[in-house]
């Protein structure tokens, strides 16, 4: 469970080419998503019950809500089609209790999963919403950092990778 309350924060959008994009009081809405586990549920002969067998991860898709945009905006979106891009979330927790504070990055990396051209409504700001196929996860909450790179056979908790040890039996 959280510390505390998430009340600043800054989202920023990369091209595929590095570029950071300024989205600055226009993005309303992040939904990160979650890294969903697949399990094998079959019973195995001989075994009392189920054992749920860890598989791989899931697909995760992350949306953004924005209110307006911008040409930089736009055209960063449009180069996740032909390469990834990448979305940054910088925000400090505080625990209003302690009076503590931790920072909180989290880097996607993806591919475009659907492209917005709005949704308008007289006399109100036109409103888009992005997602993104997510391939790459780096995120830092205070101290603790993880990181998924499944090209690379990365799952970092801390500094050690997970898959290290299978990723040298395959030789990759």
């Amino acid at each position: 469970m959280s510390d505390g309350l998430i009340r600043d924060w800054l989202f920023t959008v990369l091209d595929n080419e590095g570029k950071p994009t300024d989205t600055q009081g226009i993005a309303t809405e992040l939904d990160l998503g979650s890294l969903k586990i697949a399990h094998d549920t079959d019973k195995r002969a001989g075994a009392y019950g189920v054992v749920a067998l860890p598989q791989t991860p899931d697909e995760m898709e992350v949306s953004v809500s924005t209110i307006g945009m911008t040409e930089e905006l736009h055209n960063a979106l449009l180069s996740g089609v032909s390469g990834e891009i990448s979305l940054q979330f910088n925000g400090v927790e505080e625990n209003p209790e302690t009076g503590t504070s931790k920072a909180i990055k989290i880097v996607l990396r993806g591919s475009i999963g659907s492209i917005p051209f709005g949704s308008y409504t007289a006399q109100s700001n036109a409103e888009f919403e992005f997602t993104m196929m997510v391939n790459f996860i780096d995120r830092l909450w205070g101290t603790s950092r993880f990181i998924y790179d499944p090209r690379n056979y990365r799952w970092d908790v801390n500094g050690k990778n997970l898959l290290a040890a299978k990723k040298a039996a395959l030789g990759v």
